[in-house]
């Protein structure tokens, strides 16, 4: 075969081959066939290089495929391709002079000569001769080993934008023309999209990643219940994710027209410098995050140093975006980002956005957490500063109560100012250094904001008690800088005063005033009742005595009764006369509160009354509630005085009617299940007798496969007592699944083909063994494919696949069932694994059975510590999955969790 090469112009035919090209002798009659084949040779050329063009994802070959087409086509001694690189203005110049590829030259996008000239017009120029055309000066980016004598260049044009330049050079004038433009516009093209292709894959791949990092990222912040520490965490993660130069999250304090914003958080790049790029300080009234905010919508701005918002010379433009956090509907904050990048460049906007939507989601759940922890909090300790504060022990009441003020109101000094028998006392608990000129300064203030002691001063001096005196230093110690109080009454009338201070800068808040007046409230409530406790103590101490060995008498009867109620699994009431209840054990509460909707506790306390009025020994009574069937029995208290009331016991027979329920159904299920097959085989045993001869054989297999059907049920009845007399022995043994369903379905496979249905497995060899009883197995996944094909219509699918799954850090191997069949309505889901519950499709279909089938699979999976899923839909089929441990290995010998207990 013969190479047609550029020297094809003049092709002179070897010896001997003169019959092959005939007139090749004659170079005028060989001229036509030497253009033909000089440009099926440069489509050839053409071809080859834009193949690999096409084929290739290495930016850096572009270059050299084109280069060396270049080459081969024009023979050239120097070719240059220039690509724009927009981010930063640049022009990026790749040359091979003499077959030699030259270092790269990056340049200005205005400074590339021709190049720049043919990128800015998106114009090809051809430069036959440059002796002639002068005028074109400066003429290339480049230097070359011999002068430049004609110059051919075309632009890269993707969507009719220009990204870049192809151009090559000789040192011979005249040595291009519009044919070489015409091939080198080809090659152009090519080259166009190999490197728009590239630059797409490679956004994608960006896209990709950040995607995957942003998922990463979120699933990692959402487990941070701290507001602060949530965003500072997800600053840290943008700024590295999309390389920003600065990333701000502040939180909307106070909305309106004029919004207020509180930066909570800040990453920054390394490389950045403090004094280039200055603190975000957002205006919130006329400014991006107030746009953000009341739009909510991103806002972009160019970003410069100076904070001018315009662009900075080239390559330091610097963008902005302020995107608004929405969390149902509402804006609760703004994410400011800043950077070197164009944000609309490459999806980023759009990524920036969804995580903009989860952070908002998330913040504002971290938020309510916190909300609902600090109200908890308070809560707790409200209600164990109020147990503290029981006591009757005036004296103790202070203590307890500044000893623990500080959980609620952080301070540095807590003080109670108030009147015991007639002695004016203050109570200070110290938890950090303080002046003793200031705790004198903090007592007087206590008396300025008591109006009753403001004029005249009481005469004797205030006895002071001071917990943590250590912390009492001299007056150089640090001041007290705020401090809020909060007076106490009793009725109308003063009781004292309560304060809290603070040496450090932070200020009290609102709801630090408002928790502290209810403190006081609580404080005031307290103290009075010591205090009349106190002058009750002193006027009544025999009566005392006797009410607390009398209530230590009712406690313990109470602690007996209460013993007995709790002790009785019945739900017990105890009514007085009229009927009202007063008296019920925990069981009856958990009824009462837990298991009965409102209508039906309503209904249930009126029954309870009225068995209370009517009470007798004879009384017994059912009643349903939902799912629930109650027994109620009411006996009187006292016989001979029955106003004393009557003791109502309810008991829960729903277990017992249920199983009445089963029993009856299953009786109804056998009875129907037996006298089919039964009914046929008295039929073709009479017929066997009677009929026709010719027929015997098929009366027999009837017969054969009405007491196959026989003993199917009786089989199953006999599983099912098996299991529940805890009879069915499990052997557990590595199973490899693979061949055990293949066969499994090789048996079910005439069936299915049978009915029209095809049958495929997806058995991976991949797939480790599982461990179970063999048998067993077979039991339950032979259930499973059987019920596929009953019912999955003529032309449905079938299909068994293997798989594996982790759970709670074991393994398991799954086995899935899927079918196109009718399908399972969703209310009858909850019960398809029930005992003898057969669906509305099993009687529409007449499907044989007696509803055990999948209860039998359900009980065997669980004894293998394995568990069994179902989805389906009406009309779209149904998937059954399987899970079973797999096979341990020699050094895995823990059993994989109960499912009953721990659900994977």
């Amino acid at each position: 075969m013969t190479v047609l090469t550029p020297e094809a112009t003049n092709l002179v035919p070897a010896p001997g081959t003169e019959s092959v090209f005939p007139g090749a002798a004659d170079p005028q009659a060989a001229a036509p066939y030497s253009h033909t084949a000089h440009s099926v040779w440069e489509l050839g050329v053409l071809y080859d290089t834009a193949t690999a063009l096409a084929s290739t994802s290495d930016p850096g070959r572009i270059f050299t495929l084109l280069a060396g087409g270049l080459d081969e086509l024009f023979g050239v001694t120097t070719v240059a391709l220039a690509l724009c690189d927009e981010s930063n203005g640049t022009l990026r110049v790749e040359v091979v002079d003499r077959r030699e590829q030259m270092p790269p030259i990056i340049l200005p996008l205005d400074e590339g000569g021709l190049v720049s000239q043919i990128i800015r017009t998106g114009k090809p120029l051809l430069i036959k001769n440059l002796a002639v055309e002068q005028d074109v000066l400066p003429l290339i980016p480049y230097t070359s080993s011999e002068v430049c004598r004609a110059w051919l260049g075309v632009p890269l044009l993707v969507r009719n934008r220009p990204v870049g330049a192809l151009s090559v050079q000789s040192n011979e004038p005249y040595r291009f023309d519009h044919h070489h433009l015409r091939l080198l516009t080809q090659l152009a093209q090519q080259a166009a999209v190999a490197v728009e292709n590239i630059h797409l894959t490679e956004m994608l791949r960006r896209q990709v990643e950040q995607m995957a990092l942003i998922n990463e990222a979120m699933h990692e912040i959402t487990v941070l219940r701290s507001t602060s520490a949530l965003t500072q965490a997800v600053a840290e993660k943008i700024q590295v994710i999309f390389g920003c130069d600065r990333v701000c999250v502040a939180m909307l304090e106070r909305a309106g027209p004029k919004p207020v914003v509180n930066i909570c958080a800040t990453a920054q790049a390394p490389w950045i410098d403090n004094h280039a790029l200055p603190p975000w300080q957002p205006e919130t009234e006329n400014g991006a995050a107030a746009r953000a905010l009341t739009s909510h919508r991103p806002v972009l701005v160019p970003f410069s140093p100076d904070g001018t918002q315009a662009n900075t010379p080239a390559g330091g433009q610097r963008y902005e975006v302020v995107l608004p956090l929405i969390a149902e509907g509402q804006a609760v904050g703004v994410l400011d980002i800043v950077s070197p990048r164009d944000p609309r460049d490459a999806g980023r906007l759009e990524l920036l956005e969804v995580f903009a939507g989860s952070l908002a989601v998330t913040v504002n759940r971290a938020q309510l957490l916190e909300a609902a922890e600090t109200g908890q909090r308070e809560a707790r300790t409200l209600y164990n500063l109020s147990r503290q504060m029981t006591s009757l022990d005036l004296e103790r009441i202070p203590e307890r109560l500044l000893g623990q003020l500080g959980d609620l109101i952080p301070n540095d000094v807590a003080g109670l100012l108030v009147g015991i028998d007639g002695t004016l006392c203050s109570f200070f608990n110290i938890s950090s250094p303080v002046g003793e000129a200031g705790l004198n300064k903090l007592e007087q203030s206590m008396l300025n904001h008591w109006p009753v002691l403001t004029s005249p001063a009481p005469a004797a001096p205030i006895q002071r008690h001071v917990q943590n005196m250590d912390n009492v230093l001299p007056d150089n110690a640090p001041a007290l800088r705020s401090d809020i109080y909060a007076l106490m009454f009793v009725g109308e009338q003063p009781l004292g005063a309560l304060t809290v201070a603070r040496t450090g800068p932070m200020k009290f808040e609102d709801t630090d005033q408002r928790l502290l007046s209810t403190i006081a409230n609580q404080v005031a409530t307290a103290i009075e009742n010591a205090r009349l406790y106190r002058k009750l103590k002193a006027h009544a101490a025999n009566l005392e005595q006797r009410v607390a060995e009398r209530t230590v008498e009712i406690a313990r009867q109470k602690e007996h009764t209460e013993a007995i109620l709790h002790s009785v699994a019945d739900a017990v009431f105890v009514t007085d006369r009229v009927g009202k209840v007063v008296l019920t054990n925990e069981r009856a509460r958990h009824l009462l509160e837990r298991q009965l909707s409102t209508d039906e506790r309503e209904f249930l306390t009126d029954r309870v009354r009225r068995w209370g009025l009517r009470a007798n020994n004879e009384l017994e009574e059912i009643v349903e509630l939902g799912t629930l069937s109650l027994q109620a029995r009411a006996t009187p208290i006292g016989e001979e005085d029955p106003s004393l009331g009557t003791v109502v016991v309810l008991s829960d027979v729903s277990r017992l009617r249920e199983l009445d329920r089963m029993k009856t159904q299953f009786v109804s299920n056998v009875s129907h299940e037996l006298r089919t097959p039964i009914a046929n085989i008295k039929l073709y045993l009479s017929l066997l007798e009677g009929g026709r001869p010719d027929k015997q054989a098929r009366y027999l297999e009837v017969l054969q496969q009405e007491s196959t059907r026989l003993e199917n049920l009786i089989e199953s009845l006999l599983d099912l007592s098996r299991l529940d007399a805890g009879q069915v022995q499990i052997v557990p043994q590595p199973i490899t699944l693979q061949g055990l369903l293949a066969n499994l379905v090789e048996v079910h496979r005439q069936a299915a083909v049978a009915k029209g249905l095809r049958l495929d497995t997806q058995l991976s060899p991949e797939i480790p063994p599982a461990s179970g009883d063999r048998n067993q197995i077979i039991q339950v996944l032979s259930n499973l494919v059987a019920n596929a094909i009953n019912y999955t219509p003529s032309g449905g699918e079938i299909a068994v696949r293997l798989g594996t799954a982790e759970a709670k850090d074991y393994r398991y191997v799954t086995i899935t069932v899927t079918d196109s069949g009718v399908g399972i309505p969703q209310d009858e889901l909850p019960h398809i694994f029930d005992r003898f519950f057969r669906g509305q499709q099993s009687r529409a279909l007449a499907v044989p059975g007696t509803g055990l089938g999948l209860a039998i699979v359900k009980e065997i999976v669980e004894l293998h510590r394995g568990r069994i899923e179902v989805e389906s839909e009406v009309d779209q089929g149904s998937t059954f999955t399987v899970w079973l441990p797999a096979a341990a290995r020699p050094q895995e010998v823990e059993q994989p969790p109960d499912p009953a207990i721990t659900e994977p």
